[in-house]
């Protein structure tokens, strides 16, 4: 569903959905979390991974491409480099929201950059969050440096705002959320697990503090 970016909103691009789409104010599949001054407290149970809050009195067109999951592997060369020449032809921004490699090896993130370069050699700005599948062979700050030395840049509690709208990322994770939301009960490794959770959406709601959008 794709939803023009309104003042006081925060929009989330969700990891699950792949297709982005053309409106009048953003390009990218996203969902409404909540109002702004209701704040992100529901977050930590959502598997979401960037936040956008659009600038004040924003009126000029922005057109954000999004996808997740591309599970890029070694034998994935080749695989995307069209759908990211297409993007490059449309967008002004992506995101790629999580699960963007498949074991979590350098070797897979070496592949992805290739795939990206028709995006990032026109310089369009390329934002990236992390999800299970980039922690899998514990090579998760391998696969974030090679990723960002090629001009990604990967939000994990970071913001960043790109014109006058604001991004901010953590990695996907879970926990439940509302009346279903995970308690720190019981076991000390359930308890290790809400305290992760909790982290994740306080990381988010520090870096989107942290927006002048």
């Amino acid at each position: 569903m794709a939803i023009p970016l309104q003042e006081s909103d925060f929009l989330l691009i969700n990891r699950a959905h792949r297709a982005y789409h053309r409106t009048r104010s953003v390009v990218g599949t996203a969902t409404v979390l909540c109002p702004q001054h209701e704040g992100i407290s529901r977050l930590s149970g959502r598997r979401f991974g960037i936040a956008v809050a659009a600038a004040e009195g924003m009126t000029k067109t922005f057109r954000l491409g999004a996808t997740a999951d591309l599970h890029c592997k070694i034998s994935s060369a080749g695989a995307f480099k069209d759908l990211f020449a297409r993007l490059a032809e449309d967008v002004d921004a992506l995101a790629l929201c999580g699960d963007l490699v498949d074991y979590g090896l350098p070797a897979e993130a070496e592949i992805l950059l290739e795939e990206l370069n028709p995006v990032l050699r026109k310089k369009i700005p390329t934002l990236a969050v992390f999800g299970n599948h980039e922690f899998e062979s514990g090579k998760a700050d391998q696969v974030q440096k090679i990723l960002t030395t090629g001009g990604i840049t990967v939000l994990d509690g970071g913001a960043c705002e790109i014109n006058g709208i604001g991004f901010a990322g953590i990695k996907g994770f879970s926990g439940g959320f509302g009346e279903r939301v995970l308690e720190p009960w019981g076991e000390s490794v359930i308890k290790r697990f809400v305290r992760e959770a909790v982290d994740e959406a306080l990381k988010l709601e520090s870096a989107l503090a942290r927006l002048r959008t």
